[in-house]
């Protein structure tokens, strides 16, 4: 595992506004958000082992499961050790205690994608770009880089690469972590998966994201009922590295997993600003009002990073706390 660390300085972000609805400033609870325990879910990328650390939470793994891709593939330590990797988005369920550690019981992982790299990275700001079935790939000085020879700069066309990470506004993955799988592309032989939401969706073909045309038959197993709007994954081969013929189209679950909790964290970017007190962290709703403790420097901007901590009811994270990660 080698982390790249990128040759230009970063992209300062411009502040465009002040923080709306800041809260009387209670310092209590977990990371001063006024929750003091509880069940619940935590989604971010995990940021150090012994045990795991997601969130800047060290949860117990000493009886976690480990799922990855849907199939329950370990348990304890070491299989959390040698299936997951840092950088790696992962969703956690278990246990907040009162000291501020966690206890996982299952942690999940899937990524965003596998699929041919179209052309080499390029530099934008300090940053780099690359796409993969026309989704945009953006890696930054945090992109955790497996199996790569040095850096970004061995990433090359029909390069077969695995991307975990978190949409931005602009419908970008900002990756926090790539593999190299080792497999160049092989035209209608390389297997592929992309998660997304369905648009123009019409009796043999539908994108993805807006920007990925994927094509099925009567043979390509869908979800029963197929609409658009549905957040799904799609997975098959493609003849030219852009258009995926897809085997199987399956359901994804969305937001946090749950429609309650005591409490949950979920560390990504702002991408739709809802109303003074409500906004979206790609498919999951977060509402907000003036007992919501906002860290100094918060923007409730879209393209904005946070942290935000609370309790799910309904589906919807109900913020105590809205934390910085810019």
């Amino acid at each position: 595992m080698k982390r790249f660390e990128l040759r230009a300085g970063l992209m300062a972000l411009a502040i465009a506004a002040t923080a709306a609805a800041c809260g009387g400033g209670s310092d209590g609870g977990i990371g001063g958000s006024g929750i003091d325990s509880g069940t619940g879910v935590s989604s971010g990328a995990v940021q150090d082992f012994g045990s795991v650390w997601v969130n800047d939470v060290r949860f117990d793994t000493t009886n976690a499961v480990v799922v990855v891709e849907d199939v329950d593939t370990g348990n304890g330590d070491d299989d959390v050790r040698n299936l997951l990797e840092i950088g790696q988005v992962v969703l956690i369920e278990g246990t907040i205690n009162d000291d501020g550690t966690g206890v996982a019981d299952r942690i999940y992982f899937d990524d965003n994608l596998e699929g041919p790299v179209e052309a080499a990275p390029v530099q934008v700001g300090g940053d780099y770009e690359f796409t993969v079935m026309g989704q945009t790939i953006r890696a930054d000085a945090d992109t955790r880089f497996d199996d790569f020879a040095t850096s970004i700069a061995d990433i090359a066309a029909d390069d077969m690469v695995e991307i975990s990470g978190q949409v931005d506004d602009q419908n970008r993955i900002r990756a926090t972590y790539i593999r190299d799988t080792g497999r160049t592309f092989a035209a209608n032989v390389s297997e592929i998966e992309i998660k997304g939401f369905v648009s123009d969706l019409d009796g043999d073909s539908f994108l993805l994201n807006g920007v990925t045309t994927v094509n099925y038959n009567a043979g390509t197993t869908l979800p029963v009922p197929f609409d658009n709007g549905m957040f799904v994954e799609a997975e098959g081969t493609s003849a030219d590295g852009a258009t995926l013929n897809a085997d199987e189209v399956e359901l994804e679950d969305e937001g946090l997993g749950q429609s309650d909790a005591e409490f949950a964290e979920l560390e990504g970017f702002i991408t739709e600003v809802v109303s003074a007190n409500e906004f979206r962290m790609g498919t999951q709703t977060v509402r907000y009002d003036n007992t919501t403790v906002l860290e100094a420097g918060v923007v409730i901007a879209m393209g904005t990073k946070v942290e935000v901590e609370g309790s799910l009811e309904g589906g919807e994270l109900l913020a105590a706390r809205i934390e910085s990660e810019d």
